[in-house]
C-alpha cells in the first residue's frame, strides 16, 4: 500500500482508530496510545527502499524519523508537521513508510506576462514542499518581459523588463470592475516619460536568496529562458539578433532568434553561463515552443545555413538549434527540459520533454516510443489557469497512467502551469491554484490503485481550512458535473450518475430542459432516462441554483447500445467515451471540449451492428462549425448498407451547405430518411476534406 500525499491525513478508510488524515501512505501500523515527546532521526538504509524513502515511527514517549538522503528526512519532516496541523502537539501512535510515486511533482509561474514578488515565490515553495512537491519552473522570459539580471547583457532588463500596457493588462484592468480581486499589482506599475509602464525583474541577489531558500525545503527551481521563439523582449533589447534586424511578428508568433547568425549563439551562451551559475538546478528548460518559422524560410541566411546542413526543412532547423543549444547545456553538466514542440523535428533521447498540447494527444505516447523522459502538464486540466480545469479531471489522469503502465520508467512526472497573460498578481494566481493543485499532488505522490475520488475530497476538507488559515482566497468548490453514462438495454433508456468536487450536494432535475429549482425532483445515487428528453441537472445551495448546470439532449434509440467498429481512429486529444461515444444516448453541449464530443483530423468512419433491426426511418448526426478553432463541418455524410459488413452499397448521402468561412458557432443535424434501407451493416462515412482540421460529431441516432 502507497498513498501519502498531503502525507498522513485521512488514514481513517483503512485505521479508524488513527482520525481523519490524508491520505494512505506506502505502510501504516496503528499503535496504542499516543506520541508527545522528542522525535530523533536516524539515517538508514531501510531495507533498500527507494532513495527518498522514509519511515516514521511514533510511540508513546518515542518517536523516531529513518531516511537515507536529506530528501526522504525533508518528507518526513512535513509528514510531522502535517501530523502536528492536524492533532496538535499529541501524535497517534503509528508507524508510517512512505515515498513519491513520480520523481518531478511540480508547477511553473509564468512571471513575465504578469509578475510576481520575491515573496510570493518563497511563500509558493513552502507550500510546495509541505505537500510534498519538489520543483517549481519559473518562465522567466517571454515575448512581453524579461525577467532576470543578466550583467554582461545589462539592456535585457533596462529595456525589457518594462513594457506600455499592452492588451493584456487592459484586459486585466476591463475585469477589475467586475472583480477587484483581479487587479494589476500596483508595486510593478510605474510612471517613465509620463507612460505607464509594467514590468520589473529579479535581480541576481533575489535569484540567489530563492534558490538558497527553497534548498533547504528540497524544492528546485528550475530556470527557463524560451528560445529560439518567444523571444520578442530580447530582440527588442537587441534586434540584431532576429532575421529582419527589427522585432516583428510572423504568421502566428513573434519573430525568433536567427539561427544563421553566430552572435546569437554568443548572446544565448552569456545568458546562460549566468543562468547556470545562479540556479544549480540539475535542470534548465529552454522552451522551444510555438516557433514561427516564417523569417527563417525568407531568410537567406537561415536557407544557406539549412543546405550547408544538409537540413530538409525549418524543424530541422529548429531541432538543429535546439541540439546546439543542449550540447553547451549538457556540457556544464545539466539536464534539458523543452516544451513537446521541439519534437517535430526530432530531438536526442536525453533531452527532456514536457507534454503540453492536448490537442494532439498521440504526443505523450510518441514521446515515450522516441525513449524521452516525458513530464505531463497537457493543457486540460494542468493550465491552471484556465477556468475550465477541473480538479475531477486533474485527479484522473488517463493518459498518465495508461503509459506508466507501459513505460512507467520514462514517465518522470506532472506539472501544473500557470499562464499569467490574465492574472495580474498573486492573490489571484493562489485562488487558481489552491485547492486544485491538491489533486495534482496526490496523483504525483499517490499510485493509481491506492487512488480514490470520494476519499480525496474528504481529505481534502481540511487542506482548504488550513489554506484559508494563512489568509488565502480560495476557488470554491465547483459545481462542475461529470457525467457516467451507460445504456441499460433491459430498461430502454439511458442510467446516469454524476461526480463533482462537493461531498453530498444536493442534485435536482428535470427532463425538459427548464432550470432546476428546489421544486424539481431530487437527483440520487442513479437516474434511469427513457428519452428523448432534454436533460438538466444542477446543484441547490441555500435555495440557489449553483452554475454551470449540466443541460444535455439524451435519447434512447434504435442505435443505443450498439457495437461500432471504427475503420479511422478518432485524435486522441478528444477520445469522448471512445468505442461508446457515438451510441451511448448522450450529445454534447455547444462546446467541443465538454467530453461528449468526439474529434477526427481524418474522415470519420464506422460500421454499426444492426443486428436484427428493422424499419429504419431516420438518420441524424449532428456536427459543429468554429472555424477560428479549425473545427469545420465535413462536405458530406455517406450511408451505405451491407449484409456481409465488407461489401457496403451507398444509401444516402447528405451534403454540408455550411459556408467554413463563417466563424461563429454553428450546429448542423445532417438528416435523411432510411426508409427502404436494408443490410445487417450499416457504414457511416463524414467526409473531412481538410485532413488537418477538425471534425466533432456526438451521436449517431437513428429511430
Amino acid at each position: 500500500m502507497k498513498n501519502i500525499l498531503l502525507t498522513a491525513w485521512l488514514m481513517a478508510c483503512a485505521m479508524p482508530v488513527l482520525g481523519q488524515i490524508v491520505p494512505q501512505p506506502v505502510k501504516v501500523t496503528a499503535e496504542e496510545g499516543v506520541f508527545s515527546g522528542t522525535l530523533t532521526y536516524e539515517k538508514s538504509d531501510l531495507n533498500g527502499l527507494p532513495e527518498n524513502a522514509y519511515r516514521l515511527t511514533l510511540k508513546p514517549g518515542h518517536g523516531v524519523l529513518e531516511y537515507r538522503t536529506e530528501e526522504g528526512k525533508n518528507y518526513g519532516e512535513q509528514t510531522v508537521a502535517q501530523l502536528r496541523q492536524k492533532y496538535g502537539k499529541e501524535l497517534p501512535a503509528q508507524t508510517i513508510v512512505d515515498y513519491p510515486a513520480y520523481p518531478w511533482r511540480g508547477l511553473m509561474l509564468d512571471v513575465s506576462r504578469h509578475f510576481y514578488s520575491l515573496e510570493y515565490l518563497k511563500e509558493t515553495v513552502r507550500l510546495l514542499a509541505y505537500y510534498k512537491m519538489n520543483r517549481l519552473h519559473l518562465h522567466l522570459t517571454d515575448d512581453e518581459g524579461w525577467r532576470i539580471e543578466i550583467k554582461s547583457l545589462p539592456e535585457l532588463t533596462q529595456k525589457s523588463a518594462w513594457r506600455d500596457l499592452d492588451r493584456h493588462d487592459s484586459a486585466v484592468i476591463r475585469r477589475t470592475a467586475v472583480d477587484p480581486r483581479i487587479k494589476l499589482d500596483p508595486r510593478f506599475l510605474q510612471q517613465v516619460d509620463g507612460r505607464l509602464r509594467y514590468g520589473g525583474f529579479y535581480t541576481q541577489e533575489e535569484i540567489k536568496d530563492l534558490v538558497q531558500y527553497a534548498a533547504r525545503y528540497h524544492v528546485e527551481i528550475v530556470p527557463e529562458i524560451d528560445m529560439p521563439g518567444h523571444m520578442m523582449a530580447a530582440i527588442a533589447a537587441y534586434p540584431e539578433l532576429c532575421s529582419t534586424g527589427k522585432p516583428s511578428w510572423g504568421s502566428v508568433f513573434s519573430q525568433p532568434l536567427c539561427p544563421a547568425k553566430e552572435e546569437v549563439f554568443t548572446f544565448v551562451f552569456k545568458v546562460l553561463d549566468e543562468i547556470l551559475a545562479l540556479f544549480p538546478s540539475r535542470y534548465i528548460h529552454m522552451g522551444a515552443d510555438e516557433v514561427d518559422k516564417t523569417t527563417w524560410k525568407q531568410s537567406e541566411l537561415c536557407q544557406n545555413l539549412m543546405k550547408q546542413e544538409n537540413l530538409k526543412d525549418e524543424h530541422a532547423l529548429q531541432s538543429w538549434f535546439v541540439e546546439r543549444v543542449s550540447r553547451y547545456i549538457k556540457d556544464h553538466g545539466r539536464e534539458v527540459v523543452v516544451w513537446d514542440d521541439a519534437l517535430e523535428g526530432g530531438i536526442s533521447t536525453d533531452i527532456n520533454v514536457m507534454y503540453w498540447r492536448d490537442w494532439k494527444a498521440n504526443i505523450p505516447y510518441e514521446s515515450v516510443e522516441s525513449e524521452h523522459q516525458t513530464i505531463f502538464c497537457p493543457g486540460t486540466p494542468l493550465y491552471l489557469s484556465r477556468r475550465d480545469s477541473a480538479m475531477y479531471d486533474i485527479y484522473h489522469l488517463r493518459s498518465l497512467q495508461e503509459l506508466t503502465v507501459k513505460r512507467k520508467d520514462l514517465i518522470k512526472g506532472v506539472q501544473a502551469n500557470v499562464w499569467a497573460e490574465q492574472v495580474g498578481n498573486a492573490n489571484w494566481a493562489n485562488l487558481l491554484i489552491w485547492p486544485r493543485l491538491l489533486a495534482l499532488a496526490e496523483i504525483g505522490w499517490t499510485p493509481y490503485e491506492q487512488r480514490n475520488w470520494e476519499n480525496f475530497k474528504r481529505r481534502a476538507v481540511d487542506q482548504k481550512a488550513y489554506l484559508k488559515g494563512l489568509g488565502m482566497d480560495l476557488a470554491e468548490e465547483s459545481p462542475f458535473l461529470t457525467v457516467v453514462q451507460t445504456p441499460d438495454a433491459q430498461a430502454r433508456g439511458v442510467r446516469f450518475h454524476f461526480e463533482h468536487e462537493k461531498i453530498n450536494p444536493t442534485l435536482y432535475y428535470t427532463l425538459d430542459g427548464s432550470l432546476p429549482t428546489a421544486k424539481s425532483k431530487p437527483f440520487t445515487d442513479q437516474l434511469l432516462v427513457k428519452g428523448p428528453a432534454l436533460l438538466s441537472v444542477g446543484i441547490l445551495e441555500d435555495g440557489k441554483l449553483l452554475t454551470p448546470v449540466f443541460q444535455r439532449p439524451v435519447d434512447y434509440h434504435k442505435l443505443t447500445g450498439k457495437k461500432v467498429t471504427y475503420l479511422q481512429p478518432w485524435n486522441k486529444a478528444y477520445p469522448a467515451a471512445g468505442e461508446l461515444s457515438l451510441t451511448n444516448g448522450l450529445q454534447g453541449s455547444d462546446y467541443y471540449k465538454d467530453v461528449n464530443w468526439q474529434g477526427f483530423t481524418n474522415d470519420l468512419e464506422v460500421i454499426i451492428d444492426l443486428e436484427d433491426l428493422k424499419n429504419l426511418k431516420e438518420i441524424s448526426l449532428r456536427f459543429m462549425q468554429i472555424s477560428q478553432e479549425d473545427v469545420l463541418m465535413p462536405a458530406y455524410v455517406e450511408v451505405s448498407f451491407s449484409d456481409d459488413g465488407k461489401n457496403f452499397k451507398p444509401f444516402k448521402t447528405i451534403q454540408n451547405d455550411v459556408d467554413p468561412k463563417q466563424r461563429d458557432l454553428v450546429m448542423k443535424d445532417f438528416k435523411a430518411s432510411l426508409k427502404g434501407a436494408k443490410g445487417r451493416y450499416m457504414k457511416v462515412l463524414a467526409k473531412n476534406d481538410t485532413q488537418n482540421q477538425f471534425i466533432f460529431t456526438d451521436e449517431i441516432i437513428v429511430h
